[in-house]
């Protein structure tokens, strides 16, 4: 999960472990982008591994999780459109709005996530405390912006947001599919570390939240496709 290794999200989650915000009561996160399933992105109605939650729904997902801890919520209601799957039987779900709830790490915690193929989404991330907020800016996948705003009062912040340019592009590097893609870099720094220090795991990510992450996936998937809608 190479979002967690991001500079941005190692300040966020120092600053929510710090409590400046209190104590966390609710996430929003989403991740749209406009996907051609008759073109390049046919991949995404694969029967198998197609759908929005499968391409995307991790990475607000992983976001909740710094909140909520890597135990598995116990609640997950989720609604949204499918589209037929190359197969011509199946479904793939499209676009997914759902809410989870019943953290063991974090019980008062509401989340809510959307995700979508229809369209670009603002694509950030919101964590709402008892004393103020903390947003990750767009691309929230590939951050290098937080804002974190601590209330004096019902309207007054005292806002502060913390910029972390990406790396450069190596010189003689290939084109990228994706923006951004030059932040791999923390996450292969982070594995060499854990490496070298005999580790099996990263800290930023485990083995526990790769579980967690894909069980929410699957549960977000099947909502919307044994909805039938």
């Amino acid at each position: 999960m190479w979002t967690r290794f991001f500079p941005a999200v190692r300040k966020a989650r120092e600053l929510l472990s710090s409590g400046i915000i209190g104590d966390i009561i609710a996430v929003a996160a989403d991740f749209g982008w406009p996907a051609d399933p008759e073109g390049e992105h046919k991949r995404c109605i694969d029967p198998i591994s197609g759908g929005v939650s499968t391409d995307v729904a991790m990475y607000p997902i992983g976001h909740i999780l710094l909140a909520a801890g890597a135990a598995p919520p116990t609640r997950i209601c989720a609604s949204g459109t499918t589209k037929t799957a190359s197969d011509g039987r199946s479904r793939v779900d499209w676009s997914v709005a759902g809410a989870l709830s019943g953290f063991p790490g974090n019980p008062a915690l509401s989340a809510t996530v959307l995700c979508t193929l229809d369209g670009s989404t603002p694509e950030e991330a919101v964590f709402t405390g008892t004393k103020g907020t903390l947003r990750v800016h767009r691309s929230a996948h590939t951050p290098t912006k937080i804002t974190l705003s601590v209330a004096e009062s019902r309207e007054v912040s005292k806002d502060e947001t913390f910029e972390f340019p990406l790396p450069p592009k190596p010189k003689k590097a290939l084109p990228f599919n994706y923006p951004g893609s030059q932040g791999f870099v923390y996450q292969a720094q982070a594995v060499h570390a854990a490496l070298r220090k005999g580790k099996l795991q990263c800290d930023e990510w485990t083995h526990e939240e790769s579980v967690t992450t894909q069980a929410c996936v699957d549960a977000l998937r099947g909502a919307v496709i044994g909805a039938g809608s």
